[in-house]
């Protein structure tokens, strides 16, 4: 596990000094003690400084992020790793910096809209794997433009798991242009499927679901025609599937390449944007002249 910089808390007015991220889990547990604790005692928990340098290091988008929009996703990032398990499947090792950088990717889509900081709340356990999933791991069913694995169809994902591959989760944190990143990909399908529902529509999100789905729907249409006419996208071909394959492929654009996805498709972009009340196209503009 990688050792990150000594860092001070206070418990009970007592100085707490931990050598490593695992302190600082240690200290969830410490103040937490069990899943539903108030979202008030988790967050009253100063976030690491360490944390605060790794991410910077290591993800572009919280490094871009205001002052006050890094907060409100720290917070969000304490009470997901409060509230998820992880699970290491063939003997990967769940390093605190995997559970750092899953979450806070995780809740990049969700700090602006999810005001009581809920944090998926019928999603329940996060399962990594120490390789690409190789080809004769996956089924007929196809998942972010690659086939996918046995264990994925709509009872198991709905249940509240999310598979991952870490080389793939590293992938996807570490060049943030490709416009792949897993993360993004699976935690859209987990909004999605919060009401229980697998439609494409984040119902529990939406002040609105109806016009969302009179919205939405016309933009899947007009994308399934033009797939269907042999024309080339920005959005992978497998996204014309279905609305819930559709809404979260363009989700993993909307963060991951921006710029682009807003270039091609302005009115699907403005209408995420609305969704998740942020606007990555902008923040990419500003850093690049900081």
């Amino acid at each position: 596990m990688t050792e990150i910089t000594t860092f001070l808390a206070t418990t009970n007015g007592k100085l707490i000094v931990f050598g490593s991220l695992a302190g600082f889990f240690l200290l969830l547990i410490i103040f937490t003690r069990g899943k539903n604790s108030p979202v008030k005692k988790i967050t009253s928990i100063p976030f690491p400084v360490p944390w605060k340098k790794l991410l910077t290091g290591k993800y572009q988008y919280y490094r871009n992020l205001n002052v006050r929009d890094k907060e409100k996703l720290e917070n969000s990032i304490q009470v997901f790793l409060s509230k998820k398990d992880f699970y290491g499947i063939d003997n990967l090792e769940i390093t605190d910096e995997i559970r750092l950088l899953v979450a806070a990717q995780a809740c990049t889509l969700i700090f602006k809209i999810d005001q009581k900081l809920e944090c998926y709340p019928n999603h329940k356990s996060i399962y990594l794997y120490p390789d690409k999933f190789p080809p004769d791991y996956y089924s007929g069913i196809m998942v972010d433009g690659l086939s996918a694995p046995p264990w994925y169809d709509s009872e198991s994902v709905i249940s509240g798991e999310v598979h991952l591959s870490w080389p793939d989760v590293s992938r996807g944190i570490e060049d943030g242009k490709d416009g792949y990143n897993p993360v993004f990909y699976q935690f859209a399908r987990q909004l999605d499927q919060d009401d229980f529902s697998d439609d494409g529509i984040p119902s529990l999100y939406l002040d609105n679901p109806e016009k969302w789905i009179g919205i939405f729907s016309s933009y899947f249409q007009k994308f399934q025609t033009s797939i269907n006419s042999g024309k080339s996208s920005l959005i992978n071909p497998h996204a014309a599937n279905s609305l819930a394959e559709f809404f979260a492929a363009t989700t993993e654009l909307f963060f991951e390449v921006p710029v682009q996805f807003r270039k091609e498709f302005p009115g699907l972009y403005n209408e995420l944007k609305d969704f998740y009340k942020q606007d990555p196209a902008y923040i990419v503009s500003i850093s690049k002249n900081k």
